[in-house]
């Protein structure tokens, strides 16, 4: 079991850059294969109104990104507008399930989250028409936040996927690590691969965690561990907003 986790790991951090190197296999991978997918997804009966809002998004997100390096919509600024809301809401929609659920503390950490997030005049495309690359400057701690809210929220509210969804989470600090400022790129890609292939089969991702009872005492570890590192991180993201804008006025 152990080598499957390892091998499914390496498999989707090499085709996550693949997807991002060679735009025919990209296009074909997120475009075409959803397509092939869909007339299965309409007769799964373990499909959740989550993943039927959640997919879309992050699939969207997906595209979008191939848009911008691929297209003339990496020249012009609503685009980056459109890919910073579509973030957004992506983490709104995790926010707001948290809060149905009643983990109000993660639901907290999530909306700090959201407020401290880097904008779209951080993001930065260089390249030709066909061959642009975009990166956006988040820094680690947010993606580090991020993470810890993420796993949070997996951990409470889908537990019995709690191993896959902890290793599609260290993919995500692993592109977070070595390809910072591609991060939210490579998370679009990774986390649509994960859900391509997990919800192809449920059970047997589920099978694979075994029968272990959720533990509500790590549950709110999690959650304030989560709520506490996004504080600290809200807290020094506006300190500096102040000093920059204090350092604006001076000039």
């Amino acid at each position: 079991m152990y080598l499957f986790w390892f091998l499914f790991f390496w498999i989707l951090i090499l085709f996550t850059d693949m997807i991002r190197r060679y735009a025919f296999l990209a296009w074909t991978v997120i475009l075409v294969i959803p397509v092939l997918y869909f007339p299965f997804w309409l007769q799964h009966d373990k499909i959740t109104y989550f993943f039927s809002l959640k997919f879309p998004l992050v699939l969207l997100g997906a595209v979008w990104f191939l848009m911008l390096r691929y297209t003339r919509l990496g020249n012009r600024k609503w685009p980056l507008v459109f890919l910073y809301s579509l973030t957004i809401i992506n983490i709104l929609a995790a926010v707001y399930h948290d809060y149905q659920s009643g983990y109000y503390l993660n639901t907290i950490a999530g909306v700090l989250l959201i407020f401290s997030f880097p904008n779209f005049n951080h993001i930065e495309i260089k390249g030709e028409y066909n061959k642009k690359e975009l990166t956006w400057n988040i820094p680690f701690f947010w993606i580090f936040c991020y993470t810890l809210w993420n796993w949070s929220f997996c951990y409470s509210n889908w537990f019995l996927e709690r191993k896959s969804m902890a290793l599609i989470l260290l993919v995500s600090i692993f592109f977070g690590i070595i390809k910072r400022k591609r991060w939210l790129e490579m998370r679009y890609y990774s986390l649509f691969l994960y859900m391509l292939t997990f919800y192809y089969d449920i059970t047997f991702f589920r099978e694979l965690h075994g029968p272990v009872s959720l533990n509500k005492e790590l549950i709110n570890f999690f959650q304030y561990t989560s709520l506490v590192c996004t504080f600290l991180y809200t807290i020094c993201f506006y300190v500096n907003v102040f000093k920059k804008f204090k350092k604006k006025e001076l000039l």
